[in-house]
């Protein structure tokens, strides 16, 4: 089959080509869009092995403009593929567009921290209320070291995604109570930013001014009030 034509070492060939001059770019990319799904489970194998990364990483970007094609066969790879190559095809996957974002949002728990982040990246070139919704469930249920990756993606939504996402974290008590450092940057960001119909749940947040015994909920009723005032 043309799967088993697509060695490690004939992608690496390939990628060999790519690098070359420009002459060996075109004939490069033809062939591997001559290819198309068949490459997938070679270029994986190659990923994997990590002394062929820095290489294999050559061919990414023509593999991101293949990315509709690449996606089912590159998909179909996740559960058996190891960190490297999993950053690349989430990378893949957010080139890919609509239709990928439970695929990728499932990597956002990954136990390698580089697959997380690349995975909010992904979601936010998708940009779709699915694939914001996915960032916001980060935002409020990932672990603190996954936060910043999610809490960056949020702002390279379209601005009524962003907006409506911020708002719903806002206004909800939950999250504010128990993320209030995070919630005084969405406040920060969202004044920055102009994002509109924050009002009522800027009034809400007022009130825990009154939790003196927290300081960081203090902040945010503070913050809160600053803005809603402006």
């Amino acid at each position: 089959s043309m799967s088993d034509y697509c060695t490690p070492t004939r992608l690496l060939a390939l990628a060999t080509l790519h690098e070359r001059d420009d002459e060996g770019r075109a004939i490069a990319a033809d062939m591997l869009k001559a290819l198309g799904t068949a490459l997938a489970p070679g270029l994986i194998e190659l990923m994997n092995r990590s002394a062929h990364q820095a290489k294999a990483r050559a061919l990414v970007p023509l593999m991101c403009e293949m990315a509709p094609t690449l996606a089912p066969a590159l998909v179909a790879e996740l559960d058996s593929c190891g960190p490297a190559a999993a950053r690349v095809i989430v990378k893949v996957l957010g080139h890919a567009g609509a239709g990928h974002e439970a695929a990728v949002g499932s990597l956002a728990a990954h136990n390698d921290v580089q697959v997380a982040r690349e995975a909010m990246r992904a979601l936010a070139r998708i940009g779709t209320p699915a694939a914001g919704t996915l960032v916001a469930r980060q935002i409020r249920e990932g672990r603190d070291d996954r936060h910043t990756a999610a809490e960056d993606a949020i702002w390279h939504f379209p601005p009524a995604q962003t907006a409506t996402q911020v708002r719903e974290l806002l206004r909800s008590r939950e999250f504010v109570l128990s993320h209030p450092q995070t919630a005084a940057r969405l406040i920060d960001r969202a004044v920055q930013s102009r994002v509109q119909g924050l009002e009522d749940a800027l009034t809400k947040l007022e009130g825990l001014r009154f939790r003196f015994w927290k300081p960081s909920l203090v902040q945010v009723a503070l913050k809160a009030r600053e803005h809603r005032v402006r």
